[in-house]
């Protein structure tokens, strides 16, 4: 069987500083989401408006996150909203499990600003 590939993307409208934002995996059986074990390929962030000159992105396992602490599977980085993200990952990816709800979160973590205005992109794939 060919390795799966999975795409999950979204909007942000008005996010400021803190905010986190889910990301929701199909349920396997289309009925009960549960633990699975996927690996992160490629993640894109395009901000299109707002008051943020910055924005660092992580990506974690579990709500609440904190950059830098054990659930947290990628930090990508301060850089300048211009500059967005269009980040692969090398080799096979970053192994990520999502938690009992079937899900991953990140933080865009921008630096200033509750107007902010985004598009974002996960590509994940499994053998």
């Amino acid at each position: 069987m060919p390795p799966a590939t999975l795409v999950i993307e979204g909007t942000h409208t008005n996010v400021g500083t803190t905010e986190e934002t889910t990301i929701q995996f199909p349920k396997p059986d289309g009925v009960t989401a549960r633990p699975e074990v996927w690996y992160l390929v490629a993640f894109r962030y395009v901000r299109t408006a707002g008051t943020a000159a910055n924005m660092r992105v992580s990506i974690a396992e579990k709500a609440g996150h904190t950059r830098g602490d054990i659930d947290t599977v990628a930090d990508l980085g301060a850089v300048a909203v211009g500059t967005g993200y269009n980040t692969l990952f090398a080799g096979i990816g970053y192994p990520v499990k999502t938690d009992a709800s079937g899900r991953l979160y990140f933080k865009p973590a921008f630096d200033a600003g509750s107007d902010n205005i985004g598009k974002w992109k996960a590509i994940f794939r499994r053998d």
